[in-house]
């Protein structure tokens, strides 16, 4: 579903979601007016059947699509899968679309699965067309795709643009591109 200027505290996501446009383990889509997600879980596997043509096509394991949001203490867990055919993928987010400083994911990780067949996937946050704050997050988990991400799949903004503080994904994975740094 979709929501504008709602806070959303203390969810657990078990059931499977399938659809097209934004899915998300909590919500497919927060709207313009600042969204809040605070100790929020993801247990359950996501798929996107989305086209390659759905510019908005996204799916994450918190949030499909955020466009001003705090997420905080908020996880993707192992049992899940989150994919999407031809969508942004990613454990917390899968596309964070604002102006600069809206978006702000504190203290999240992943330990799911992600994958994306023809876009990017990030294991925090799949495509950032924005710039935000993320900190305190990390990622263990599995991931696939054509451009993938430690912490961040692709960025409109050179990463440099966005806070990344305390971000950490797993050693295997600095074949990939990431802000943040691996853990030993």
């Amino acid at each position: 579903g979709t929501a504008d200027g709602a806070t959303i505290k203390n969810c657990i996501n078990y059931a499977t979601v399938r659809g097209t446009g934004a899915v998300g383990g909590v919500i497919g889509r927060g709207e313009y007016t600042q969204l809040n997600i605070f100790n929020c879980k993801n247990y359950a596997e996501l798929n996107n059947l989305s086209s390659q043509n759905d510019s908005e096509a996204a799916c994450g394991g918190i949030a499909g699509l955020a466009i001003k949001a705090t997420i905080i203490n908020c996880s993707n867990e192992k049992t899940s899968i989150v994919e999407g055919k031809a969508s942004r993928v990613g454990g917390i987010i899968g596309y964070l679309r604002t102006a600069k400083g809206g978006i702000k994911i504190y203290n999240c990780y992943n330990i799911g699965k992600i994958s994306s067949e023809i876009s990017c996937s990030g294991e925090i946050i799949g495509y950032i067309y924005s710039v935000g704050k993320i900190a305190n997050t990390y990622s263990v988990g599995e991931i696939s795709g054509k451009e993938i991400g430690g912490i961040v799949g692709s960025a409109l903004y050179n990463n440099t643009a966005n806070e990344f503080t305390n971000c950490y994904y797993k050693k295997s994975d600095t074949a990939k591109t990431a802000a943040g740094k691996y853990i030993p």
